[in-house]
């Protein structure tokens, strides 16, 4: 086992009483698990249990911490308990099934039903009430009596017209109070939690420790809230090391920080040297939006062999050659059951502008970008698309899929929110939060080697001065 910093042995040596919470912010990189591990390993004696944000979280923790300590999601906690009992109804819930369910008159009045639900369903209420309702100038429709229509079809197991989704037996999992047969609760990924998880572990009575990233937030558009900010806590401390990668990235991250989000403390570079120049070699591509991967792609699928993260089917190119297909008026041969619904392309354009479904916005854009080319071009990139990383020059992935990884070596794309403007900083206040959020996980991914895009290069060199420490040596 590592030497732990003396920001580490302070966090492992800390006493939490029952019912206390306490706290850590850890920047990216600095050993978050390796302290948590350290923290169980030295009271053997209790039974922790520690709560991944996704599968590959706790199959990954798996292998780090001691044999006192039970790593699941907080679904599959869910599941154990409670959510078996739907295995025969489990689904994700479409907006055409509710438009059939409930007779609807259109589509959109669908997915304002099915938000409705989707946002009691990761809140800390009981009940569907009007704050869950989506904003809407004008409702013509009862959304809390249409959501709650579907919310009690959801939980009728022998009703089969409305699937049971994941978040809805976390939901009954949270509304039901089950007490954990546990010691100690440790939360990752804290930043990205949403309101009924948080719900779940205010239910509890035994001490809970929180550790996360607010910066690496990137989830709010799935209800999740900043947990670090949002919980009321007893105890806290940072973690401000990291062992990815040397001061060079961490510099640029601090200030990133420091100019958008008024954060004081400063993460510190604690690997091994790291450059900001151009790669050499094997390098993992990050984009913002999957389209950004595409146009990237085609550009370089000829000269690249590509591995692309999630596989192929991640561009989602099946659904981008319907909505093609809805473009060129041959409805007829689309496949996806959602885009079927759409008589013409423009009603789907239509569609995700009323709905701001910004994941067909993007698709659209791409469809109208590419025109006749698009379906010679997917073939294409499917064709020359290498299945095994390792036999790959190059990685290609969005963000938030490369969320808890590292790379020896990155590229960014230029698809990211832009920080400067005629050779100046924008100003912070226009910039959403989440967007410095994505760029800052992106900038920390890299261990060895960082090319930047021509803005973040940009406002390097606007912005960098010499930051004040405000956290103590490690």
């Amino acid at each position: 086992m590592q030497k732990l910093t003396s920001e580490q042995l302070a966090i492992v040596q800390q006493h939490v009483k029952s019912g206390e919470i306490f706290k850590i912010t850890a920047f990216a990189g600095t050993g978050k698990t390796t302290t948590l591990a350290a923290y169980a390993r030295i009271r053997p004696s209790l039974h922790f249990l520690y709560l991944a944000f996704n599968k590959n979280m706790q199959v990954q923790a798996l292998k780090k911490f001691p044999n006192n300590v039970t790593c699941k999601t907080i679904h599959s906690l869910a599941w154990q308990f409670l959510g078996k009992r739907y295995q025969d109804k489990l689904g994700q819930l479409k907006a055409y099934q509710i438009q059939d369910v409930l007779n609807l008159h259109s589509l959109v009045e669908a997915r304002y039903v099915q938000e409705t639900l989707i946002n009691f369903l990761q809140s800390k209420d009981e009940q569907i009430k009007t704050k869950h309702i989506p904003f809407i100038k004008k409702p013509k429709l009862d959304y809390v009596d249409a959501a709650t229509c579907c919310w009690k079809m959801m939980q009728d197991e022998n009703d089969a017209r409305i699937p049971m989704e994941h978040d809805g037996y976390l939901k009954l999992f949270q509304i039901e109070k089950h007490q954990l047969p546990f010691d100690f609760i440790l939360l990752d990924e804290a930043q990205d939690s949403n309101p009924v998880t948080l719900g779940i572990l205010e239910n509890q009575k035994v001490p809970v420790i929180l550790v996360g990233d607010p910066h690496q937030q990137l989830y709010s558009f799935r209800g999740a809230v900043n947990a670090m900010d949002t919980i009321e806590t007893n105890l806290e401390a940072d973690l401000t090391g990291s062992f990815r990668f040397s001061d060079s990235i961490a510099e640029l991250a601090s200030t990133l920080l420091a100019h958008y989000k008024n954060e004081d403390r400063i993460l510190r570079g604690l690997g091994g040297p790291t450059r900001l120049k151009n790669t050499k070699g094997k390098f993992a591509f990050l984009a913002r939006t999957n389209a950004g991967l595409f146009d990237q792609a085609i550009q370089w699928h000829q000269e690249k062999r590509i591995h692309y993260f999630g596989g192929i089917e991640s561009l989602k190119t099946d659904q981008l050659l319907d909505i093609w297909h809805l473009w060129h008026g041959s409805k007829s041969v689309v496949k996806d059951a959602f885009i079927k619904r759409f008589r013409h392309f423009s009603e789907l354009e239509e569609y995700s502008k009323q709905t701001d479904d910004k994941e067909f916005s993007s698709k659209i854009e791409v469809v109208q970008n590419y025109r006749f080319e698009l379906p010679m071009l997917i073939n294409k990139i499917r064709i020359n698309a290498e299945p095994k990383i390792h036999d790959a020059d190059c990685l290609f992935t969005t963000v938030h899929k490369a969320k808890g990884l590292e790379f020896k070596q990155v590229i960014l794309n230029d698809d990211f929110v832009e920080l400067t403007k005629d050779e100046e900083l924008r100003n912070a206040t226009k910039i959403p939060s989440e967007e410095i959020n994505i760029l800052y996980v992106a900038i920390t991914r890299a261990k060895e080697t960082l090319e930047l895009n021509d803005d973040l290069e940009l406002f390097r060199k606007i912005a960098s001065k010499p930051l004040e420490l405000k956290n103590q040596p490690i």
